[in-house]
């Protein structure tokens, strides 16, 4: 009885050394498919946040892929209105001084008369638009010298007053005692302005307050000019639609929508960003900014 008992203590042990061995093994087991599965987990966030990384730089190279496209795509219309500029100026520009010739003859001899004074104007007009379109066939520099901002204001509105009176608009413009001087072309400088303050002025037209600031001022980086209008503000337009050539919000026979466009050439040429957005209460903001270093290229 006692060997009995003996063999069945003992098959016990056996049986429950084989099963410790067993729990001991699969322990083991699900210890290690935890581990694999720590380290599994672990390369995917790894890849997933590679991946993440690597979709933000095919945005952000897509992004750039499309600006340098529609940069590329406009440089390419601006060359090609460069050789239309050139052309159209050369062609234009004898007939244009001959008509002006024979009207001053006819006025000297017949005196002004109604349809000699049309005339002149229409023949201003034409000038104008060749002066305008000149810009874009120029080659080479101009060139380039210290200039002060406050000077460039002063003459721009010098020569816009007519303009002002006639719109019945309140320009405001108070100097500060703040640097203002940039190296640059002072009579680009100036048609920017002047184009600025135009387009203001058009803005204005018709508006129940007509008035147009102009401030100055200067960063650590910077020098820069705003002008600022009660006008109809920029709308659903930005600056670079704005910018385009012969966009205009002006009515026909007023204008050739290519201020903007030879005002960002200008500013660009000087190192400088022109931009524009709507101001609060109604108008817009067009501000000019230039580099204080001069360029290096000029």
């Amino acid at each position: 009885m006692t060997r009995a008992w003996l063999s069945t203590g003992v098959f016990i042990l056996f049986i429950g050394t084989l099963l410790f061995a067993w729990q001991v093994r699969r322990a083991r087991f699900v210890r290690a498919e935890l581990i694999r599965s720590a380290a599994e987990e672990s390369q995917l966030r790894a890849a997933n946040a590679r991946l993440e990384i690597e979709i933000e730089e095919r945005r952000a190279a897509q992004a750039s892929l499309q600006k340098t496209q529609d940069q590329l795509e406009r440089a390419g219309r601006l060359a090609a209105l460069g050789q239309l500029a050139s052309s159209v100026t050369h062609e234009l520009g004898q007939p244009i001084a001959a008509m002006r010739n024979q009207l001053t003859a006819s006025e000297m001899s017949e005196g002004a008369t109604g349809l000699n004074k049309k005339m002149q104007a229409l023949v201003a007009r034409m000038e104008d638009i060749t002066r305008q379109l000149k810009f874009f066939s120029r080659k080479g520099r101009d060139q380039f010298e210290e200039v002060d901002l406050t000077d460039v204001i002063h003459t721009a509105l010098d020569l816009l007053e007519p303009n002002i009176q006639v719109t019945e608009a309140k320009v405001r413009f108070a100097p500060k005692d703040v640097g203002t001087r940039l190296v640059g072309n002072r009579m680009r400088l100036e048609q920017v302005m002047t184009n600025l303050v135009r387009n203001a002025l058009d803005a204005v037209e018709g508006a129940i307050t007509r008035e147009i600031e102009i401030t100055v001022g200067q960063d650590d980086k910077t020098v820069w000019f705003k002008v600022s209008d009660t006008g109809h503000g920029l709308g659903d337009q930005t600056l670079d639609d704005l910018r385009e050539p012969f966009a205009t919000t002006r009515e026909s026979g007023k204008g050739m929508g290519l201020g903007l466009t030879i005002s960002a050439g200008i500013v660009s040429d000087h190192g400088g960003v022109l931009s524009a957005y709507d101001r609060p209460g109604g108008g817009a903001v067009f501000k000019a900014a230039f580099s204080k270093e001069p360029n290096e290229t000029h």
